[in-house]
């Protein structure tokens, strides 16, 4: 699946960037985690509900899949032409196609699918050859129209 590429891809860019996952570095979680905890003594809640929601505490809440493309992303797409740093923006709907198919919902409608499928492609394409330094290699363009040229079919589905 080019989601779960991507997803790779974003993990080793940043083990080799020393950056990580966590939304508050870990010094600073300290101190928010200790008076969570606290506060949650002085409700007065059932003791197993309490540990449950204490063991929720113990590190910083991760960035989404879709902030860690987003950050990624910002540090080429200044390379990239328009219509691939306009494939971004569909970076909910791509996770949310992704994640429909890993979970088993039914898909209503196989082009949505397919927009999804080629906006990965294209943008894993874009992440790993900038990760590489490649970044004067442009696609055909194929891609891209093809999205638009199912996008608006799809909104005629929709008008319809």
């Amino acid at each position: 699946d080019r989601v779960e590429a991507i997803e790779r891809l974003v993990a080793v860019h940043e083990k080799t960037s020393g950056r990580d996952r966590d939304r508050v570095s870990r010094k600073e979680w300290k101190p928010i985690k200790l008076a969570l905890k606290s506060a949650l003594d002085q409700l007065g809640i059932d003791a197993e509900l309490a540990g449950n929601l204490k063991r929720g505490f113990a590190s910083s809440p991760p960035l989404t899949l879709q902030e860690r493309i987003e950050r990624m992303a910002a540090l080429y797409c200044d390379q990239w032409n328009q219509d691939d740093r306009d494939l971004l923006k569909g970076l909910g709907s791509m996770i949310t196609a992704r994640n429909d198919i890993v979970h088993g919902r039914l898909v209503d409608n196989i082009d949505h699918l397919a927009v999804e499928r080629l906006r990965a492609q294209v943008i894993f394409e874009k992440l790993f050859l900038s990760f590489v330094d490649c970044p004067e290699f442009h696609s055909s363009g194929y891609a891209q129209l093809s999205i638009s040229s199912l996008e608006r079919r799809l909104a005629g589905h929709d008008d319809g």
